[in-house]
């Protein structure tokens, strides 16, 4: 063992001196990541200083690393841990010849340092076991720091393609959009012919960003956290299983290590599979680029498994209403991410069918029946009603095989996805009733989506049949649903409902440009994290802007877990009162 004359052993003083170096490093880099921006790279002393810093920090990480193993009775598990680290500086030392991504990549490392550097301190410990003891809190401060990170990101000059970065409420916006895969737009994602001329435009830059914030907001932040700690074998705590099952609301018997790998095998198998058959698509829609073909077919599958509605096409889909190719892959993507990632694995599994489909159906859980009934009968009648009601509106022009490809697209895509293929300005009043349905539903839990969740609109006609029959208890598929379930769908869908009532009171005392259909559509389509507008997002003005931010928000980490995580904690013990007698109906 090394000695030190000091309080502390020379690992963890060259761990300090390494993170010192990097603090330095990170605010460096930040200022010309958002300052100057790429004119910075022109600069000779900028790129001295930056190679210093570099050199100084990667020297200071090897020093650490080396002193850390030389001190382990075990090296080899010192080198398990410090292998993301290693591994970093060795695809650094591949980027030397591109200074700008090696610097961006360093920023990220440094944020972990930071990180890791908090979390070490006293201040970190508490602020961490406080979150700890509160699951809901910890959700809702895991997605606000990505949104945050992710709004940083998109004011960065390099983020929109005329180089002055997005302002800060477009850029909250957009970020909240994406990693609450809402899909909603106050700047073009991608400028193409039919984009309009007097609307920023993000960059490949910005682009990326907001790719990556859909793919971590649709997976959830907790469940990417715990397959890293699995994927450098290490073990999650009793604590964080039970934070993982609550994210991904999973009560079943699946251990936490059987349910990130179900999710994260779906999740990037249909994804890949959705790219390949997209790219392969778009390579025949442009020959002359390959890349950007390929490029379209990866962002929209992505868009479409995590249910967020994003898409490089200023018009959507609507070019692609009756593809087909197009529309059944991004229909069939959507519907796999937002049925939820414990069910997906039981439809499926061959034990599940192998008996037949009678004795399959059978088979499956009581959330996945509840699930995937509610979801066969949403889209059936969306699609049904869509078709009868908006003949005269967005329809109106469509042939009948046409109507019918536009109706059960949209019934797809109006439960929490965001794609559209028919212009919505012009949707029947009556159709619009329709999607408002379908948007305030919207997926089911556990899934890439949001809105109340079809299981809770099964537990609320189960109990509303139990009520109309004299029933005490509310039974579903042949089960007995416990009523603190029930309390808790009535609670969910009450929160919903005033969350949407109180944003959609503000926008109409604020806002003049839009209309009151307008104003609704757009509060129940953020609310569901979906995304599909008529329009009223480019009218609203910047307080518009933060209120539909703030509905994204709780639409997707759920309004019952923005209250639980605001609440205090009140008495454990439970007090009853006499009863008293209350007259409704």
């Amino acid at each position: 063992m090394l000695h030190w004359p000091f309080h502390c052993s020379l690992p963890e003083a060259l761990a300090g001196t390494s993170r010192a170096v990097w603090a330095t490093a990170a605010a460096f880099l930040a200022v010309v990541l958002l300052g100057e921006g790429l004119l910075a790279w022109e600069s000779g002393w900028f790129l001295a200083l930056f190679w210093l810093a570099t050199a100084a920090s990667v020297a200071a990480s090897l020093v650490h690393h080396g002193v850390h193993v030389f001190e382990q009775i075990r090296p080899a598990r010192a080198l398990r841990g410090a292998w993301p680290d290693l591994a970093f500086l060795v695809v650094g030392g591949a980027l030397l010849s591109r200074p700008e991504v090696l610097a961006v990549a360093g920023t990220l490392r440094t944020f972990a340092s930071l990180a890791h550097v908090f979390q070490e301190s006293d201040l970190g410990r508490r602020a961490i076991a406080a979150l700890l003891d509160n699951p809901a809190k910890l959700l809702v401060v895991s997605f606000a720091a990505l949104i945050a990170l992710g709004t940083v990101l998109l004011m960065v000059p390099r983020a929109t393609d005329d180089g002055r970065g997005a302002p800060f409420v477009e850029a909250l916006f957009t970020a909240t959009s994406a990693t609450c895969v809402t899909g909603l737009t106050v700047l073009t994602t991608a400028r193409d012919a039919l984009a309009p001329t007097d609307v920023q435009a993000f960059s490949p830059f910005g682009q990326g960003v907001i790719l990556l914030l859909v793919q971590v907001g649709g997976l959830g932040i907790m469940t990417l956290s715990s397959s890293a700690v699995l994927l450098v074998g290490g073990r999650l705590s009793v604590r964080g299983h039970a934070l993982v099952r609550g994210v991904v609301e999973e009560e079943g018997v699946l251990t936490v290590q059987r349910m990130v790998r179900h999710i994260l095998t779906i999740t990037f198998a249909f994804e890949a599979v959705g790219a390949a058959i997209l790219s392969w698509r778009f390579l025949g829609e442009f020959p002359d680029d390959p890349a950007w073909a390929v490029y379209c077919g990866v962002f929209h599958a992505i868009s479409a498994f995590c249910n967020a509605g994003f898409s490089l096409f200023s018009q959507n889909l609507t070019a692609y209403a009756t593809d087909p190719v197009v529309v059944p892959t991004i229909a069939i993507l959507i519907v796999f991410g937002g049925i939820g990632f414990m069910v997906v694995p039981a439809l499926l599994s061959f034990a599940t069918w192998s008996q037949g489909i009678v004795a399959g159906w059978k088979r499956l859980p009581t959330h996945a029946h509840a699930a995937v009934t509610a979801t066969g009968w949403l889209l059936v009648g969306g699609a049904i009603f869509l078709l009868i009601l908006d003949g005269t509106g967005a329809q109106a022009d469509l042939s009948v095989g046409e109507r019918v490809w536009a109706s059960v697209f949209q019934s797809v895509s109006a439960r929490t996805a965001g794609f559209n293929t028919i212009d919505l300005s012009r949707t029947a009043r009556s159709a619009l009733f329709v999607y408002l349905v379908l948007m305030f539903v919207g997926a089911s839990p556990g899934s890439t989506g949001g809105g109340i969740k079809t299981t809770t609109l099964v537990l609320l006609l189960g109990a509303l049949r139990a009520t109309l029959l004299g029933r005490e208890r509310v039974e579903v598929f042949g089960r007995t649903i416990p009523q603190r379930t029930v309390n808790k769908a009535i609670a969910i869908t009450s929160l919903s409902f005033l969350a949407c009532l109180v944003t959609a009171l503000l926008l109409l005392a604020t806002q003049d440009a839009p209309t009151s259909e307008e104003v609704l559509f757009e509060v129940v389509s953020a609310f569901g994290t979906v995304g599909l507008s008529l329009g009223a997002t480019g009218k609203l003005d910047a307080l518009g802007r933060i209120a539909i931010t703030a509905l994204m928000f709780i639409g997707r980490v759920g309004p019952l877990t923005v209250t639980l995580a605001l609440a205090r904690r009140g008495a454990t013990a439970e007090v009853r009162y006499p009863e008293g007698k209350v007259l409704v109906g």
